[in-house]
């Protein structure tokens, strides 16, 4: 799971071009199509304006909201690799409120408690979003809504947010060592495509 079979990279790519092409010309959609390809520059400055412009029209639009703090977290990478720090801590203090906003506004949307812990299982282990995610995983594993095919997508995240966790233990006890490096998440599986991102960038508002 941690390397996407090539087949499954060129189905992925096919569906989101696929889906860029259905949506054109509708503003949210695009925008959380460009956030969930983790753009960055312009065009993720782009999206992220615009989905703010459409939280300020329809606040309960929790999937908007959800992508609005994906794209802030985009932002806060951007702008720790350029050593902005105060900026990034920002953005991420801002990503995570709007991450978590969304999936506690309706805590039984498994859509919304997958997309937060798409988020958490690859946090740094010094974030402590690892304990947040083990418990959306354990509540998208008891849900007979979750799509099998969803399923080895979350086993894999799951074992990544206990190693998290681990480390993060380790941290806390003075061994930075263990602590090791943050790998970077898989990219959109088909099935997330199909199950998660298409009836989001869908629905009509």
């Amino acid at each position: 799971m941690a390397n996407t079979p090539a087949s499954d990279a060129a189905r992925s790519e096919a569906m989101l071009a696929t889906l860029g092409t259905q949506s054109a010309g509708v503003a949210r959609a695009q925008a959380i199509l460009t956030i969930a390809q983790r753009a960055s520059g312009s065009d993720l400055d782009h999206a992220v304006s615009v989905l703010r412009t459409t939280l300020t029209r329809d606040p309960a639009d929790l999937d908007a909201k959800m992508y609005y703090g994906y794209g802030l977290l985009r932002m806060a990478l951007n702008y720790l690799a350029n050593k902005n720090f105060m900026q990034a801590a920002e953005r991420a203090k801002q990503g995570f409120f709007y991450v978590d906003e969304a999936a506690e506004s309706a805590p039984d949307s498994w859509r919304l408690r997958y997309l937060r812990t798409r988020v958490d299982a690859f946090s740094p282990p010094s974030n402590g979003r690892c304990v947040i995610a083990l418990k959306d995983i354990a509540y998208l594993e008891a849900s007979a809504a979750v799509p099998r095919d969803l399923m080895p997508m979350i086993g894999f995240m799951r074992g990544r947010a206990q190693d998290a966790c681990r480390q993060g233990w380790s941290l806390a006890g003075g061994n930075p060592e263990q602590a090791a490096a943050v790998l970077p998440p898989p990219p959109l599986t088909p099935a997330e495509i199909a199950d998660v991102l298409e009836p989001i960038v869908k629905e009509q508002r």
